[in-house]
């Protein structure tokens, strides 16, 4: 008897518990997606993935429709049992109607970039890519065709 309870007592401590961890990527690169919201319908339950893209699943029950959101890829539901399935992966596709181009506008109405007197200085995303700003003040001084009078709170002012 104190064996068994030797036995049972080892097994329920030492042994691990199998915790349900995904992962979430990108369905076109296979890149995990940081901040993934998941949640179920009444929304009881709900994680978020990490910066390697994993969340643990345990809160949600088998059947239970699962939301992934990510404001980047379209929103995906699936239960539980056909993600395990697929390798515990999740694969999201990104949503094609992100915002592409900010136009930022001293005047008060829609003008072409020709007719301006003054020059225009255009930023592209790969120009954001390879500069790697943490904030606009930063992605405008790296331009270099912009001063830029920073404040003690991280915002700065240009000066042109």
């Amino acid at each position: 008897m104190r064996a068994y309870l030797l036995l049972s007592f080892l097994l329920y401590f030492c042994v691990p518990t199998l915790a349900q961890k995904i992962q979430v990527i990108d369905h076109s690169d296979s890149r995990p997606i940081v901040g993934v919201a998941i949640y179920n319908g009444s929304k009881t339950a709900s994680t978020i993935t990490d910066f390697d893209g994993y969340a643990d699943l345990d809160a949600f029950t088998e059947i239970e429709r699962i939301v992934f959101s990510h404001l980047s890829y379209e929103t995906s539901i699936i239960t539980k049992g056909q993600i395990r399935t697929q390798d515990n992966e999740v694969r999201m596709v990104l949503n094609a109607d992100q915002l592409e181009t900010v136009v930022l506008s001293v005047s008060r109405f829609a003008q072409n970039k020709r007719d301006l007197a003054q020059r225009v200085l255009s930023v592209t995303q790969k120009d954001m890519l390879i500069a790697n700003p943490q904030t606009s003040a930063d992605l405008l001084e790296s331009t270099g065709s912009v001063y830029v009078q920073k404040s003690q709170l991280g915002g700065g002012s240009p000066m042109i």
